[in-house]
């Protein structure tokens, strides 16, 4: 989420929904604030100062609960709102090991969460797919994992990717130069 949410971080709230929402997830919520903080302090953030820290910078992060099933017997979302964009993943577990990212900012999307990760909001239109596989192969990079989602009213699609290595930044600089792409992200999970 700090990799799709540039910017200086004013609110953000995640939601537990389905089953998981009958547990204990004030730890995951923790988890998730520490994770995205951290890109925005010089000093680690853990468990005992995360919540001191959010408070200086006058970031609040609202925990919502919902037992109602929703499409998944549990997911997670996070929405986090910054001075340039807001944004919201929805993920989920299936059969207990599988992690997946099955929705960002409303596209419907399905990849997997490990490695190199690469979002891309594109114009919606052919061509796309081939194009981006294309310069990937260029610099010997591998697709692991892909989720493309569009919204042909709007005109607006995605293409969500977990990669087998790192983007350098001459390649990161020919994508966005690409006439269909509107904005480009790329990070590396742990």
């Amino acid at each position: 989420m700090s990799a799709l949410a540039p910017g200086h971080i004013k609110s953000a709230k995640v939601e537990f929904r389905g089953a998981i929402a009958e547990k204990q997830v004030e730890p995951i919520a923790t988890s998730f604030t520490i994770g995205l903080l951290q890109p925005h302090f010089d000093t680690v953030v853990n468990i005992v100062n995360v919540g001191m820290l959010a408070k200086d910078r006058g970031i609040s992060v609202d925990i919502t609960k919902n037992a109602d099933i929703k499409d998944l017997e549990s997911s997670f979302a996070a929405t986090v709102e910054t001075d340039k964009v807001k944004r919201t993943i929805r993920g989920t577990v299936y059969s207990g090991k599988l992690l997946r990212i099955i929705e960002i900012d409303g596209f419907a999307v399905e990849v997997t969460p490990e490695g190199t990760m690469m979002t891309i909001f594109n114009a919606d239109k052919p061509g796309v797919i081939g194009a981006v596989g294309t310069l990937l192969g260029k610099y010997g990079i591998n697709i692991n994992t892909m989720g493309v989602g569009h919204k042909a009213e709007e005109g607006k699609a995605i293409l969500a990717v977990s990669l087998n290595k790192q983007l350098d930044e001459k390649a990161v600089a020919e994508l966005k130069a690409m006439d269909f792409v509107n904005e480009v992200y790329v990070c590396k999970l742990y």
